[in-house]
This record gives structure tokens, sequence and C-alpha cells, in this order.
């Protein structure tokens, strides 16, 4: 038995409408709203993009047993200038070399353009289909004008086989630049990191492997010619190069 001060009589009937509604708030707008603007495609969504990343992934599938084995020598030119030069002397290495370039620059242009870092206005100004090719056909450009001025150049030089070694020693760093972004692109998404600090990160990443390429392939050309004339060759084949896709990049 429950106590009797424990028992409440019953309510019957329904009461009155004062009583159950006395007070609210309307959280509804009452006039009508203006259509949200549509969202812009992001980069994921472009097919082109999209595309270019199935491409990248098949193709590195493919030529994974030729990547892995590139990286100690690829390690040895981080370490020594000598190791750019013995790369260059192993036709199976060297061709190993430029496969995995190949393949690695088609991963650096997604990343520049997935992070902003080739933006320039006239490639802002262009429909969003439409940035990656024109981020590619800027680092075509200057791959051609460096190709250009180092066939120039080699012509009229003595050594030819060091000369070439230092030319092509930026296949070797800029592998392990596409390579360090990518593994840098998989820690970013781990941590959520904004876009703005990756590209922060990115352009650290390009910097600090550029400055290391300039600082060994002067190592290079200082083994075999006089400290000047390597200064010229530098300037030259990778200065004058860089120089044009920073000011097209910043000034446009």
């Amino acid at each position: 038995m429950f106590p009797a001060m424990l028992i409440h009589p019953l309510q019957t009937g329904i009461p009155p409408v004062s009583d159950a509604l006395a007070r609210g708030v309307l959280e509804l707008a009452t006039m009508p709203t203006d259509i949200p603007p549509a969202v812009d495609p992001t980069w994921r969504s472009n097919p082109l993009n999209a595309a270019a990343v199935l491409a990248f992934t098949f193709w590195m599938m493919l030529n994974i047993r030729a990547l892995i084995h590139i990286i100690p020598p690829l390690a040895d030119c981080l370490a020594r200038w000598k190791g750019s030069v013995n790369l260059d002397k192993s036709i199976k290495l060297s061709r190993e070399r430029n496969t995995a370039a190949r393949i690695l620059f088609l991963c650096g242009g997604l990343l520049a353009s997935r992070y902003g870092l080739l933006r320039s206005g006239l490639i802002d100004d262009l429909p969003e289909t439409w940035q990656t090719p024109a981020i590619f056909g800027v680092l075509i450009t200057y791959a051609l004008l460096r190709r250009i001025i180092f066939e120039i150049m080699v012509r009229h030089v003595r050594k030819r086989e060091l000369f070439t070694a230092g030319h092509t020693a930026s296949y070797n760093f800029g592998i392990w630049i596409a390579i360090t972004m990518l593994l840098m692109t998989g820690i970013g998404s781990i941590l959520k990191l904004q876009d703005s600090e990756m590209r922060g990160i990115m352009t650290g990443i390009c910097a600090f492997f550029y400055i290391l390429y300039l600082i060994r392939k002067m190592q290079i050309f200082n083994s075999g010619y006089h400290k000047l004339l390597s200064f010229l060759y530098l300037c030259g084949l990778e200065l004058l190069p860089t120089a044009a896709l920073v000011a097209a990049a910043v000034f446009s």
C-alpha cells in the first residue's frame, strides 16, 4: 500500500489553451529567405583532377619495384655530391631514376595544384576545371626552358659527363620533393591541418630541397671547373629559369 500522501488526484478534462500555451518563442523566419548559392566545386570533385590522381596511382603501382630500388642511391645523392655522379654512371639506375622522376612529376604537379603553390592571377581567373592543366603547363614550360639552356651550354663545355650529372641532379631532388610532399599530405590529413598551413609546409619543403640541390650541384661543378665558371653555369642552368618561374607566379 502506498501512503495516502503520495497519491495525487488525477486531472480530468482538457485544460484551456491559455493555460496550456502560456508563452513561447517563434524560431522560424517570418520572411522567405534567399536561395543559398551553389557550392563551388572542390579540387577533389574536378573530374580531371580525379582522373590524374588515378593515373598517378596506377602508374606508381606498375613501377613500385623500381621506385623502391632507386631510394638508396637517391639517399646517397642527398648526403654527398658524388651520389648524383655515381647514379648517372649506372645505366640501369639512371633509367629507373628517370622513370621515377616522370611519375613523381605528375604527383608534384597535382600537389602544387591542390595546395595552390603556383597560383597566379592568370591561373586563378581560369575555370576550376582548367587550373590544374594550367599549372602543369607552367611546370612543363619551366622544364623545357631548363632543357633548352642545357642543350645550348653543353655543346661548349668540357667534361660533358660531369656537366650532365649536374643537370640531371634536378631529377634526384625533384623526386625527394614529391615524396616528402606526398608523405606530408598524409600526415596533414591525419592531423586535419588547414590548407593555409599545408601550403606553408609544402613551400618550406620545396625551398629546403631546392637549396640543398643548388649546393650539391655547385659541388659537382666545382669538382671539374673553376669556381667562377661553376657559378656562371649554375646561374644559367638554374637561377635564370627559376627566377622566370617565380616571376610568372608572383607578378602575373
